[in-house]
């Protein structure tokens, strides 16, 4: 597939189960230059912390793949040095190196509802990435105990029932691969869920979210080839950069994953 040289580049492609995913889990926090360290220190002085909750995140230091299994080495960032890189790509890029970017790894799901609608959210003015911007649903892999290994697939069922009121055995989650947002050098794992309820199910729940907050409001476009192409060409600018990857992707791999025989029903009777 062609990318968006602007907005995103495809990383790896692919269908991933949870037994087919492995991290290698390196609890030390990566070290910044002295110089860096200060910018850093000078910029959360210069922002409202109270608007936005430093958590601890993994960060993405690389990944493999070998046969049919996809390894990913993580270690801990936090919220904070997200913010500050993606406000300080080039200036942190050509003077300190690409390796010194937040690299904090994102989590997005394309969800699909049974009655073959696919949900997006209209982000909120106050978060600190993308503000406003359509979105698909997804965050971060929280971080709580340094010493256990993240499992990337319980982090996203954890979003989409923070952001959706959405359980796990509401759906059935599929990894489709590793894309980089271009503004902020960002990572972000891509995700296929595909959802037993219809989407007025969907908002009914989404209403009582713990994270609804998050956005103004939820809607839906078909899950069809066309109407999704021309909803990105005409929108293109109001999408996140994770969100117009995210769909992309799915696009490319429509026929893939819709004729891979995972209907709902058969996987999680």
């Amino acid at each position: 597939m062609e990318d968006v040289p602007d907005i995103f580049a495809v990383l790896f492609h692919g269908l991933y189960e949870r037994h087919q995913i492995a991290v290698e889990w390196n609890a030390k926090v990566a070290e910044m230059p002295a110089g860096l360290a200060a910018e850093k220190i000078d910029f959360v002085k210069s922002i409202d912390a109270s608007k936005y909750f430093n958590g601890v995140m993994a960060r993405l230091n690389n990944w493999r793949q070998k046969k049919n299994q996809v390894v990913f080495e993580l270690s801990p960032t936090d919220y904070y040095t997200l913010l500050f890189s993606n406000q300080n790509v080039l200036k942190i890029s050509r003077s300190w190196g690409d390796k010194h970017l937040s690299r904090a790894l994102g989590i997005s799901a394309v969800v699909v509802s049974k009655d073959e609608r696919i949900c997006f959210m209209k982000r909120n003015q106050h978060v600190g990435e993308f503000p406003g911007r359509y979105d698909v649903f997804g965050g971060h892999i929280d971080i709580l105990d340094f010493d256990k290994k993240p499992d990337i697939f319980a982090a996203m069922e954890q979003e989409l029932f923070e952001e959706l009121n959405l359980a796990s055995e509401n759906y059935y989650l599929t990894l489709i691969g590793l894309i980089e947002s271009i503004p902020n050098r960002k990572p972000e794992l891509i995700f296929h869920a595909k959802s037993s309820k219809n989407y007025q199910e969907l908002t009914r729940l989404a209403a009582s979210a713990l994270d609804g907050n998050e956005y103004a409001y939820i809607f839906n476009v078909m899950n069809q080839p066309e109407m999704l192409e021309n909803f990105l060409f005409d929108n293109r600018e109001d999408f996140s950069p994770s969100a117009y990857g995210s769909v992309t992707l799915y696009l490319y791999l429509y026929d893939l994953i819709n004729g891979k025989g995972h209907s709902f029903e058969h996987e999680n009777p």
